[in-house]
């Protein structure tokens, strides 16, 4: 489910915040935490409480080691890692043409109910289904509805899930039946953009090689890279911090380190990068196609694994 790029507040509520992930979370060569030279109070927002850890090294070092996961967890979440798997495999295998979106989150949200887990997209900040069902030009958070798939469409099946307190994330985008030689360009070099991401993970690297390299894929083949939504953390909660962005300059952000997981999610569009967002609806500007997809990937000592599979 992809992270919006937006702060909201107080640091106790925040939902993400570009220049913490810019500033705070780099890593000094000096010592195993953060770089906290020059960091001071939020910019972008004067009444904000979100406060560098400029004096408080100690703060940061406690916030890096949150997002290196223990042994025990790395085992969890990539058992739900699995089970996410197999079910946006069976999920994908049930698109035809002539079935609405709401058909296909009745079958998905029956198929986590025999799984034994928990459809985390169901309730969360209101949402009102098990997944995210996008069409077209409708870039994320699509909600199922009776709208009917036909031939030639383009859909985006997002999807997330929890037990006992562990998650995982994963989506795709597929054709409805034949689709155009353009739409089928989008999606092969959406995934292409994934796949070059994932090379950057590698510890050493940093956040920003990862964005810049799925960047320069998709403006080298005339597509753009929607700045609205971006991957992120995940594993104890479904969202967390830092934002995993899909553009950027390289040898910036945080330097990845074995234990992180994360997800890669290239957003790409078909024409301008810009987004219209009317509550969760979510669709292109100029009403043209999007394609997104999504693995989970685990930060390993020699360079990474992929947890999902599509």
């Amino acid at each position: 489910m992809g992270y919006s790029d937006f702060c909201v507040g107080k640091s106790s509520e925040v939902t993400a915040c570009p220049e913490l992930v810019e500033g705070a979370l780099d890593y000094s060569k000096s010592f195993d935490g953060y770089n906290t030279v020059g960091l001071g109070p939020c910019p972008r927002l004067a009444s904000c409480e979100i406060l560098y850890r400029k004096n408080k090294p100690e703060k940061a070092m406690e916030k890096i080691m949150g997002m290196i996961k223990t042994q025990k967890q790395i085992i969890e979440i990539s058992k739900m890692a699995e089970l996410i798997s197999q079910l946006l495999q069976k999920s994908l295998s049930w698109v035809s043409p002539g079935m609405s979106t709401f058909d296909l989150d009745a079958m998905i949200e029956a198929e986590i109910d025999r799984m034994g887990v928990i459809g985390s997209c169901k309730g969360y900040e209101g949402f009102p289904s098990v997944s995210c069902l996008s069409v077209n030009d409708q870039v994320t958070h699509g909600i199922p509805d009776d709208t009917l798939l036909k031939e030639g469409d383009i859909i985006d099946i997002d999807l997330v899930i929890e037990r006992n307190g562990y998650f995982a994330d994963c989506s795709k985008t597929i054709g409805v039946g034949k689709i155009s030689k353009e739409a089928s360009r989008l999606v092969s070099v959406t995934e292409e953009c994934l796949s070059r991401g994932i090379k950057a993970a590698i510890p050493g690297n940093t956040l920003g090689d990862i964005g810049f390299t799925i960047q320069s894929h998709a403006e080298s083949n005339r597509f753009s890279v929607v700045r609205d939504y971006t991957g992120h953390f995940i594993g104890l909660d479904m969202h967390e911090d830092p934002m995993v962005k899909n553009y950027g300059p390289p040898h910036k952000g945080l330097e990845l380190k074995p234990g992180m997981i994360f997800c890669i999610e290239p957003m790409i569009n078909q024409g301008w990068r810009s987004v219209t967002t009317r509550g969760w609806d979510a669709r292109t500007r100029d009403g043209k196609l999007s394609s997104r997809c999504e693995h989970m990937v685990l930060i390993t000592k020699t360079g990474n694994k992929v947890l999902t599979s599509h």
